[in-house]
């Protein structure tokens, strides 16, 4: 082919060849950031208030356990003289637990408001993760369709300038079958980034429970900032942050008081009755009686609900030393997997997608002056697609790594 030639091929394709590192947001104006997403999800998704209403009915409980028993009244017709102390038609009846029940019910209480408020923050981070990891991968998954739409546009005019030198005479067939193949790849390519793009953009809308209006575009980027922050400090901030792990700390706290309240059971109780009989000769007939009520003896039942709750509170003691250690592994897991996102973006920005362009540039001035073959040509061209491609996957692993970390530290990193 002579170099006239070449350089028709070249000029038809080397615009088209020139892509950015990533591909980047549209001029307009975008609809949805994360933080818009994030609030979006907070504020519709069921999972939030399903957590919530565990709030609710954990005051309610509170607010029941630091209620003393309401008083009871009795109203009956008596019936004879002298019947055992039924003679009376009123009796109005209140209760007063003493010793420790009262304030260990209340105890209990507030450590289960606690540890449900804690389970309610879990949910929140539990769904902010959800939906960064979401809006994460759409911003991927747009990236790679644009992509690979303009690589398909880039091998087309490869194939056209093949076409159009075959029928000149000026090129062998092989090139306009190698154009071909690099279109069919390239079609194959955009139908499956298409696919990707609109299941990342369902799963997205989906996690913020509304219905977009029109078309959902993002306004968020990839982005690459790197953690300096220590394994060690990392780890001790998330004993103390996790939610689950504070949930299960307060648990514990509400169990302990369990077991004194199931000890306090053998303790005394008071009582205030008022009394009207109208077969008494007193004036009026009115009685007040306050008096202790004592538990006999034990029978067992006391002390199987002490046991009872001796035994629970081990068992959240080692739930509670399980979740400690699942922490711990969960901070290092991310923090490794960060690394080595953080690695993988570093390896492009010092200098291989930069080479892989310097090489499509090289071949393109070697092909225009014969020194490379067409098939040179259009595999350092796909060799750039590819590193394009790699560069927009390592800035998404990165930012899903970094949100997998602060998940795994309580919601934010120290």
């Amino acid at each position: 082919m002579s170099v006239r030639n070449r350089a028709v091929i070249l000029l038809a394709v080397s615009s088209a060849c020139a892509h950015p590192v990533l591909a980047q947001s549209p001029v307009e104006a975008q609809t949805l950031s994360l933080t818009q997403a994030v609030q979006l999800a907070l504020t519709n998704n069921p999972a939030v208030k399903q957590a919530y209403a565990g709030v609710q009915v954990a005051q309610n409980q509170e607010h029941f356990a630091a209620s003393l028993p309401s008083p009871t009244l009795s109203l009956a017709q008596h019936t004879g003289v002298k019947t055992g102390g039924l003679d009376e038609d009123i009796l109005v009846t209140q209760d007063l637990p003493l010793g420790d029940k009262l304030r260990q019910q209340i105890y209990a209480a507030r450590s289960n408001v606690a540890a449900a408020e804690y389970q309610w923050q879990l949910a929140k981070a539990n769904l902010i993760y959800q939906v960064q990891q979401a809006y994460f991968t759409a911003l991927q998954a747009n990236s790679q369709f644009k992509l690979a739409q303009d690589n398909l546009k880039t091998v087309q005019k490869f194939q056209a300038a093949a076409n159009t030198q075959f029928r000149a005479g000026t090129v062998p067939q092989s090139n306009v079958v190698r154009g071909e193949i690099a279109v069919a790849q390239a079609e194959q390519t955009l139908t499956n980034a298409e696919a990707a793009r609109l299941n990342a953009m369902d799963s997205l809308t989906s996690l913020l429970n509304t219905p977009p209006h029109g078309e959902l575009k993002l306004s968020g980027a990839l982005n690459f900032t790197p953690v300096t922050t220590s394994l060690a400090t990392l780890q001790a901030y998330a004993l103390s942050h996790r939610p689950d792990l504070l949930a299960a700390q307060q648990t514990i706290s509400a169990d302990t008081s369990l077991v004194h309240l199931a000890k306090a059971q053998s303790q005394p109780d008071m009582f205030v009755e008022y009394r009207h009989t109208p077969l008494d000769f007193r004036p009026g007939g009115n009685s007040l009686r306050v008096g202790v009520i004592f538990p006999l003896f034990d029978l067992g039942a006391i002390r199987a609900k002490v046991h009872t709750a001796q035994a629970e509170l081990r068992a959240q003691k080692a739930a509670t030393k399980l979740t400690s250690l699942a922490v711990e592994l969960d901070v290092k897991t991310a923090y490794n997997n960060l690394v080595a996102a953080q690695q993988i973006v570093q390896s492009f920005q010092n200098g291989r997608l930069r080479r892989a362009k310097e090489l499509l540039t090289m071949v393109q001035i070697g092909y225009s002056h014969g020194a490379n073959s067409y098939l040179e040509y259009i595999d350092a061209q796909q060799t750039y697609a590819i590193e394009q491609a790699n560069t927009i996957n390592a800035l998404a692993s990165y930012d899903l790594a970094l949100a997998a970390l602060q998940h795994a530290v309580g919601g934010k990193l120290p």
